[in-house]
């Protein structure tokens, strides 16, 4: 090798590089032939760029995606849930840490890493409310709130036609109106508003509250009266108060009205600035 000796029989192994010279003598006679080699060596580790590095599992997305280019020869991917996966590319389903080792036909390898996160955190709808009625055009202003702040307000009426992309909205007439808040890691939020017919006010005077789930409870329902609270005070048949409130919820009475007897009451209603008193009868079989 490179002028120094170097004997051996016809099959020889080179350890190191360099220029190698075969010379071959007939046995015999002065005859000879020589032939030369020239051996390098190849220590260079493969190259990997990063082809698709998307590394965020969300609500619509359910894998991540890895994928690298390089000259290498075979891959090993290595990470949380990840068996015999010898590929450029990988989809994780999970978050962690992914390593890639890359090996050449030379056998030298070379190691990169990816780090995948998760974001699943659905938005908070608040709360809707109704916020104004305009009972003579049937038409109604309806308001979400919801976080995180930045998150889109998409509301549909009953049949899931989309009616408008913010936070407030009117409608018109009575139905079950649905807002969908969504954030830009594709996670909702659903909740609904129910805007009452735009009926003429029709005063309760009998309920009869025995757990049927009908006619259970005092309730006012007519276009408007969601917009602004309801004073209630409820007498007994000699004067006495037996409940008040300043903003009604359409509650009452609780748990059946075991302590009520049946019997006559009377309601005073306070409204927008009008005071109404109506009789009331309590039924129990």
């Amino acid at each position: 090798r490179d002028g120094m000796p170097y004997s051996g029989t016809k099959d020889t192994l080179a350890s190191q590089p360099g220029m190698y010279k075969l010379t071959v003598r007939s046995l015999g006679s002065d005859c000879s032939s020589d032939s030369t080699i020239t051996i390098s060596e190849s220590k260079a580790a493969p190259t990997i760029q990063w082809l698709t590095l998307q590394d965020s599992i969300t609500c619509t997305k359910k894998t991540a995606e890895l994928s690298v280019s390089s000259n290498g020869t075979t891959f090993s991917w290595q990470g949380p849930g990840v068996t015999g996966v010898t590929g450029p590319q990988l989809n994780p389903d999970r978050p962690g840490t992914y390593i890639l080792t890359v090996t050449g036909s030379n056998g030298c390898s070379v190691t990169t890493s990816a780090q995948v996160k998760i974001d699943t955190t659905a938005p908070i709808i608040l709360g809707t409310s109704i916020v104004s009625s305009d009972c003579e055009q049937d038409l109604h202003t309806l308001e979400a709130e919801g976080l995180p702040l930045h998150a889109m307000f998409q509301w549909y009426d009953t049949n899931g036609t989309l009616l408008g992309n913010s936070p407030g909205i009117t409608v018109q007439g009575p139905g079950t109106y649905t807002v969908q808040l969504t954030t830009e890691n594709g996670c909702t939020a659903v909740a609904s508003q129910f805007v009452q017919p735009a009926l003429g006010f029709d005063p309760p005077t009998i309920i009869t509250p025995n757990g049927d789930g009908r006619n259970d409870r005092l309730q006012f329902a007519y276009c408007g009266m969601a917009s602004a609270p309801i004073t209630l005070t409820i007498f007994n048949r000699w004067g006495q108060i037996v409940h008040r409130s300043s903003d009604y919820r359409d509650d009452w009475p609780q748990d059946n009205g075991v302590d009520l007897p049946a019997g006559q009451y009377y309601y005073i209603l306070e409204y927008q600035g009008e005071r109404s008193k109506y009789p009331l009868t309590i039924l129990k079989e």
